[in-house]
Parts: C-alpha cells; sequence; structure tokens
C-alpha cells in the first residue's frame, strides 16, 4: 500500500510538471497585456508603424484605417478614408527612429514614392522623403495620429524631401551652321 501512495505521488507530480508549460501558454494567450508587458513601448509603436507602412506599400487601405487614431477616425469614416487613398505610389520606407514619451511617440521614417496621378508627357520621378509621424495611446494600444493639418504636414514634407541626385546636363554637339546655298538667279 505504501508503494501504491508513493507512485501515485509521484505520478501527480510529474503530471503537474507536465501541465505547466500548457498553464503559462494559455495565460498568455489570454491576455494581450502579458506579451505586451513584456515588450517596450518602442518595441510595440516600431511594430505597429512597421504594420502601418506595410499596408500603405500594399494599398491595403482597410487595414492601415484600422490603425488610425480613434479620434481621426470618429470624423472620417471608412468610406470617406478609401476615397482619398490611392494616387501616390510607395516604393518603401526605413523607420530611422522610435522615441516614446509618456502616451504620445515621435516615429521618424524615411520614404521613396511619387506622385501617381498621369499626366501627358510627364512621368514624375520618384523621392526620398523624411518625415515625423506622431503615435498616441489610447486604451492601452498604439494608432498613427492624423495631424491637425494634414495640408501643413505635407508641406513641411515635401521642404524636407532630398531629391535624387541630378546628372548633369549633357551638352549637344554643336552642328556647323549651314548657310543656305544660292538659288540660281531666274532668267528673263
Amino acid at each position: 500500500m505504501k508503494e501504491l501512495v508513493a507512485s501515485i505521488g509521484r505520478a501527480i507530480f510529474v503530471g503537474a510538471l507536465l501541465s505547466l508549460p500548457f498553464a503559462a501558454s494559455c495565460s498568455k494567450s489570454n491576455g494581450a497585456s502579458t506579451s505586451a508587458s513584456a515588450r517596450s513601448d518602442e518595441e510595440i509603436v516600431r511594430e505597429r508603424a512597421t504594420r502601418w507602412w506595410e499596408c500603405r506599400l500594399q494599398r491595403d487601405y482597410k487595414s492601415q484605417y484600422d490603425l488610425w487614431d480613434p479620434a481621426y477616425k470618429s470624423k472620417v469614416n471608412l468610406d470617406s478614408f478609401m476615397a482619398g487613398m490611392g494616387s501616390n505610389i510607395y516604393y518603401k520606407y526605413e523607420i530611422k527612429n522610435v522615441a516614446v514619451t509618456g502616451d504620445t511617440a515621435l516615429v521618424t521614417v524615411e520614404y521613396v514614392s511619387k506622385i501617381g496621378l498621369r499626366v501627358p508627357n510627364l512621368e514624375p520621378e520618384p523621392q526620398t522623403t523624411e518625415t515625423d509621424q506622431e503615435w498616441v495611446k489610447v486604451d492601452g494600444a498604439w494608432y498613427f495620429k492624423c495631424p491637425d493639418n494634414p495640408f501643413q504636414a505635407a508641406r513641411d514634407a515635401a521642404s524636407r524631401r532630398r531629391k535624387s541626385p541630378e546628372k548633369p546636363a549633357e551638352k549637344p554637339a554643336e552642328k556647323p551652321v549651314e548657310k543656305p546655298a544660292a538659288e540660281p538667279a531666274e532668267k528673263k
């Protein structure tokens, strides 16, 4: 009987040990705060900003809209948002820096884009722009904050735009000036 109790005790002990990883994985999957608290706000903002830019590159505007702050979404519905998207073509981006202060973050990003409007005889060149994007923490989640004046923000970004180095203009080969041939005089 003593041996039976000892073997049952060992089985319970081993079973408890084997169930610990399962219990730990369930607690992590049930609460976003558990996994989020293990990561810094900088990491979370960088991840969400990366997702925001990936959506922009892939023209997945619905998913990008989900990352805009709730205050913006309360003023601009999805249909209106979608109607204003798509005129620019984005090629690549690089998140240069993420600085978090309390419930706000500043994300410095460099991206390459060009105007996507088709104009006869004009093909705009891609341009590199570096800009700062503000992110805000609302109810524990980070969102891209729409600038108070998006048109001014676009002008500011354009003033920081860096163009590709220009090629020196090639000098056309000079042609000798030909004198018009004298026409034979008409005979009377």
